[in-house]
């Protein structure tokens, strides 16, 4: 006949072992943050405004650039509008519309390029909070795909335009 005493201690250290892992992987889950990072554009008048949903860090700085995009397969092609630059405030960023030259840009397929600087070149304050989120790459790069409608008689005469 087995010995229930050492069958009991036996049963409650495999308790105290699951418990104990359980707590560990408990608080690997509060030190790291999936990012949360949603992209809306608004496309309206064909001057598209850009706006982002983020649980990264106050103050860090995204950039945005948009591009005239490749109608075969979706690539991004020329730069059509220079970067903008602003930073995360109470969990979201806000571009103004962009604009060519102030005029709407043609209908067509676009890119959305969002970027920031490498993560071991934020400021220090930044660094820190990032080491609580799970980020694997060396900075943010994300590629938002997007169309515009065809607004005028003219959209071939502005595609034109942005090729100068």
């Amino acid at each position: 006949m087995p010995d229930t005493r050492a069958l009991k201690w036996s049963k409650r250290f495999f308790i105290f072992a699951l418990c104990l892992c359980g707590g560990i992987v408990a608080l690997v889950q509060i030190a790291t943050k999936n990012v949360k990072f949603d992209v809306s554009i608004v496309t309206g008048n064909n001057m598209p405004a850009v706006s982002v949903k983020t649980n990264l860090p106050e103050g860090l700085e995204i950039s945005i650039s948009l591009a005239k995009g490749n109608a075969e397969n979706g690539e991004a092609g020329t730069i059509v509008a220079n970067a903008q630059r602003a930073t995360v405030k109470s969990g979201s960023i806000s571009y103004a519309p962009f604009t060519h030259n102030g005029k709407p840009f043609p209908g067509g397929a676009y890119v959305a390029w969002l970027t920031t600087i490498p993560w071991k070149n934020q400021p220090e304050q930044i660094q820190k909070k990032l080491k609580l989120y799970d980020i694997k790459s060396e900075f943010l790069d994300r590629e938002v795909k997007f169309k515009l409608p065809d607004i005028s008689k003219n959209d071939r005469e502005l595609w034109l335009a942005l090729e100068r």
